[in-house]
C-alpha cells in the first residue's frame, strides 16, 4: 500500500523532451517544483500552469498539470483516481486520434 501512495507518474510528449531539457525540465522533481509560466487553472487537488518555453532552437507553449494528493483514505476504494483517469483519456486521445 505505501508504494502506492508514493506513486509518480510523468506523462511528456517524446517531441517536447529536447525543449524541456533545455529549459531544465529533465525529471519528475523539476516538473513538480516548477514555477515558469503562469498558474491557469487550480483546485483543491490540482495546479495548471501553461509555460512558453524557448529551448533547442524552438519557442513552444505547453502545459503541465501536477496533483496534490494528501490522506488516500479519505477517497472510498471504488472511486477511482483522478490522475490515473485523465492519464488514461490521454493516452486513448493519442492512440485512437492522434492527438498529441
Amino acid at each position: 500500500m505505501a508504494d502506492r501512495m508514493n506513486t509518480r507518474l510523468t506523462m511528456v510528449e517524446p517531441a517536447m523532451l529536447p525543449v524541456l531539457e533545455a529549459c531544465g525540465l529533465s525529471c519528475y522533481n523539476d516538473y513538480v517544483a516548477c514555477r515558469l509560466g503562469e498558474t491557469v487553472a487550480r483546485s483543491r487537488t490540482t495546479e495548471t500552469r501553461r509555460l512558453v518555453l524557448d529551448g533547442a532552437g524552438r519557442r513552444e507553449t505547453c502545459y503541465l498539470k501536477t496533483y496534490r494528493h494528501g490522506d488516500r483514505s479519505r477517497r472510498p476504494w471504488f472511486i477511482r483516481d483522478k490522475a490515473r483517469i485523465e492519464a488514461e483519456n490521454y493516452d486513448t486521445l493519442h492512440r485512437r486520434c492522434g492527438v498529441k
